[in-house]
């Protein structure tokens, strides 16, 4: 696919007809499978807003006919403690020793499975948003029960997350609430009220979500209010997290630049420029730097996005990391396998070993010189598959190279599901460079 014009304000995702595969995303930062909340959930026939998780019953039909996916016996489902009928009640999931996570893009289950039967183990269903304290969006729960039963036949345990943002949406979070602030704490109890929702539609002793996923960014008009955080954006995120963590896993998604141990500055812009390309103004400045910086026990996974459009990762990786090679004849280049894994040591080093410091100026009462250090277990790398390919916007690490490179680091993530081959070749590579050891066994459930 040609390269994008660093000036243009891309749509994400082209659409779909049935004889074609998801087109790459064309995103300025990184991707929005969808624009506008009408098509979030995108072929299931919901309008956006209804809260009543039930779709049409031609949207029904549709997804029963995907794909002819085992469903699990009576006894298999007691196996799991919970008979098929039963509700369950929060009991906190872990992630597994070593993570591969994916999301969804497009929720559809035959996709789904082939990931997780190929090493997947934290599947992320994107996406839903905050609102007037509500949640905004639905997921159709065939095809979620259709994912949940196989993985029990197959004998896979799989966390399940939520995202919440994406790019290319309006920030809603924290300027809907009428007059008063809105509350995270509020938005963690819909959140709940939503999950167990879903939940009782989904059945099969599907437990709901097993947690929160944040990935709220920036949006294609560089004009838009949205494209710079405010503190009480912040102070929501913060705020529902800590009211959710007890019985929920917290994972925060930023693309590199929004949270980049390369670099020392903060703000809450998300208009800077890219050092490979200085008239791409959709760079952050380390806008997630204290959310984690305030609460690091808040979070239980940090997934960098290194595949953001033209991030430091893929600086280094293309321009060697000098400025003196941007625009210059023989670059950008491609990069040898040996350089891109010193590229993915050289991040994983810096967000752990503690050298990283970041200037607040007191925002949120931290102070400059602000030393921020994520644990190796905490660290995932964000990677993107085949899309990432072609041209030098977004960065593509092979396998072996972010597996030679990782350093300890507790795994890898990829954008997406809907963009593997149908060998899911990608996803095998990085499940094999983990050991294999990708399955999850999570704590056990509870029934109500």
């Amino acid at each position: 696919q040609a390269e994008l014009s660093s000036r243009a304000a891309p749509i994400r995702y082209r659409k779909r007809n049935s004889a074609t595969r998801p087109m790459p995303p064309r995103c300025e930062a990184r991707r929005r499978p969808t624009e506008g909340f009408a098509t979030m959930a995108r072929g299931l026939g919901f309008l956006a807003g209804l809260m009543t998780l039930v779709p049409p019953a031609t949207a029904m039909m549709k997804f029963q006919r995907l794909s002819q996916v085992p469903v699990a016996t009576t006894e298999q489902l007691h196996d799991t403690g919970a008979p098929a009928s039963g509700v369950l009640t929060p009991s906190r999931a872990s992630f597994p020793q070593k993570v591969l996570v994916a999301y969804t893009a497009f929720p559809e289950s035959p996709i789904i499975l082939r990931a997780v039967r190929a090493g997947v183990n934290v599947v992320v269903w994107t996406f839903i948003e905050l609102a007037n304290h509500s949640i905004v969006g639905e997921f159709d729960p065939v095809v979620i029960r259709q994912v949940h039963e196989a993985t029990i036949e197959d004998g896979l345990e799989v966390v399940h997350m939520v995202s919440i943002g994406g790019w290319n949406v309006e920030h809603t979070l924290s300027n809907t609430c009428g007059p008063s602030p809105c509350s995270g704490s509020t938005y963690a109890a819909s959140f709940r009220e939503w999950n167990e929702k879903l939940a009782k539609l989904v059945g099969k002793g599907w437990r709901g979500f097993d947690g929160v996923d944040w990935d709220v960014e920036g949006v294609d008009n560089a004009e838009s209010a949205s494209n710079e955080f405010t503190a009480a954006d912040l102070d929501v995120i913060l705020e529902m997290s800590n009211a959710l963590r007890s019985e929920f896993l917290i994972s925060l998604v930023p693309p590199q630049s929004y949270f980049n141990c390369l670099e020392s500055g903060f703000d809450l812009s998300l208009r800077h420029p890219a050092k490979s390309e200085p008239t791409f103004h959709y760079a952050g400045l380390n806008a997630y730097a204290p959310l984690y910086a305030k609460s690091p026990e808040t979070f239980d996974l940090v997934m960098i996005q290194l595949y953001e459009g033209y991030s430091d990762a893929g600086f280094d990786l293309y321009w060697e990391g000098s400025v003196a090679n941007v625009g210059e004849p023989g670059w950008p280049r491609r990069a040898s396998t040996a350089h891109a894994t010193e590229v993915i040591q050289k991040n994983v080093q810096c967000l752990s070993n503690g050298e990283w410091s970041v200037d607040f100026n007191g925002f949120w009462g931290l102070p400059n010189k602000t030393h921020v250090q994520v644990p190796l277990a905490k660290i995932v790398l964000g990677l993107g598959n085949g899309w990432t390919m072609s041209g030098f916007k977004f960065p593509y690490f092979e396998p072996t190279a972010a597996v030679d490179g990782r350093s300890g680091a507790r795994g890898f993530m990829y954008w997406s599901m809907a963009n593997e081959d149908p060998d899911n070749s990608f996803t095998r590579a990085l499940a094999k460079g983990l050991g294999g050891q990708t399955k999850q066994h999570r704590l056990p459930s509870k029934i109500a």
